[in-house]
């Protein structure tokens, strides 16, 4: 994005490798753009935006398995000796059995 204000160019970039660049370029630019238009651009302002927040899709596909195979991964963790496997797989199970209501 850019906004033109008071002879001044201001071009907003979502990256510093963006920014350089076009700094780099300013005075091409600067003569470009009082060629085809009738600003008259005194300065160039490259300014960095800050980055959006990571956010996750709205919807992710999930595919959780079936309730007969959860069901079948609880007996399963269910004849296993007590340990940390045992704890593991009954945990998974009722994090499926959660998700898939």
């Amino acid at each position: 994005d850019c906004v033109i204000n008071d002879n001044n160019l201001m071009v907003y970039v979502s990256s510093a490798a963006w920014a350089s660049q076009l700094r780099f370029c300013s005075v091409q630019i600067q003569q470009a753009v009082n060629a085809e238009s009738n600003a008259r651009i005194k300065k160039i302002r490259v300014r960095v935006l800050r980055p959006e927040p990571f956010k996750m899709a709205e919807e992710i596909n999930k595919k959780i398995p079936s309730i007969e195979n959860i069901n079948l991964l609880r007996g399963n963790a269910d004849g296993l000796a007590e340990g940390k496997l045992k704890n593991a797989l009954l945990g998974l199970s009722r994090a499926l059995q959660k998700q898939s209501h």
